[in-house]
């Protein structure tokens, strides 16, 4: 159908989060986002097109919070693109520990790979500054299912007409 997949692992133990590892290669997934377990992740998805976007920083708990200052979402962009990853995935409006477009910015700065900032995004205010700031992507989740990235909108469809620009 032309469709571009994606998988997020949002686990944060080991385990479980390589498990999810295997069904994006069972599922045959075009992208594999989060997980921090890069060398394991990177072995597992050989031999397959998957591109991995691994988490900088340290996620934590469920619903995931990000932990980490702009240096170190820099040096684990550098580590990730060092182990052959495509990118990353930063969940940037999640930070306990930063300012989410400093994050952005230090995670550009780094990588040449795809920069995917996930989780959070509520507003159209928000995707502007992340295209600003210098994020390839973004996803939007609850806030298009819940009702709050346009309000009044109703239906799905409506909830991401402006974000997708139809």
């Amino acid at each position: 159908m032309g469709a571009t997949t994606y998988l997020e692992v949002v686990s944060t133990h080991r385990d479980q989060a390589l498990a999810s590892v295997r069904t994006a290669t069972e599922l045959g997934v075009d992208w594999l986002m989060g997980g921090t377990w890069i060398e394991e992740t990177l072995h597992l998805l050989h031999g397959t097109s998957i591109g991995y976007l691994p988490f900088a920083g340290e996620p934590v708990g469920h619903p995931t919070r990000l932990a980490g200052d702009p240096g170190r979402i820099a040096d684990d962009c550098r580590r990730a693109e060092a182990a052959g990853c495509a990118g990353v995935d930063l969940l940037a409006y999640r930070a306990t520990d930063a300012d989410p477009l400093d994050l952005v910015r230090a995670a550009r700065a780094a990588t040449t790979g795809r920069l995917v900032v996930a989780g959070s995004i509520t507003n159209t205010g928000q995707i502007q500054a992340l295209a600003s700031a210098g994020a390839d992507a973004f996803t939007i989740g609850s806030a298009a299912f819940d009702g709050s990235l346009q309000p009044l909108a109703g239906t799905l469809r409506s909830q991401l007409a402006p974000v997708v620009g139809r």
